[in-house]
């Protein structure tokens, strides 16, 4: 794609991506399991096989996988030029 890079990443049982920003926004579609969208005031938003998630430029987040036996599979899209 012109525009945006794509890639796939895993968060296993219980675990979870660091908390961080982007000067971008980016898209997430969860693949395989379940978890939750965590941004910096703690507040948690379900996500789940089949949903998109949306970080808007400067929100610092991470993603936590609430499953104790499921991999969380996530396909994050980034507009190419901050790969």
């Amino acid at each position: 794609s012109p525009l945006f890079s794509y890639r796939v990443f895993t968060v296993e049982p219980g675990g979870h991506t660091p908390f961080h920003t982007h000067d971008w926004e980016h898209l997430n579609y969860v693949i395989k399991g379940s978890g939750v969208l965590v941004d910096e005031d703690s507040n948690e938003s379900p996500i789940t096989e089949g949903d998109f998630a949306i970080v808007l430029p400067g929100e610092k987040h991470c993603y936590r996988n609430t499953s104790s036996d499921s991999d969380l599979l996530l396909l994050c899209g980034v507009p190419r030029e901050y790969e």
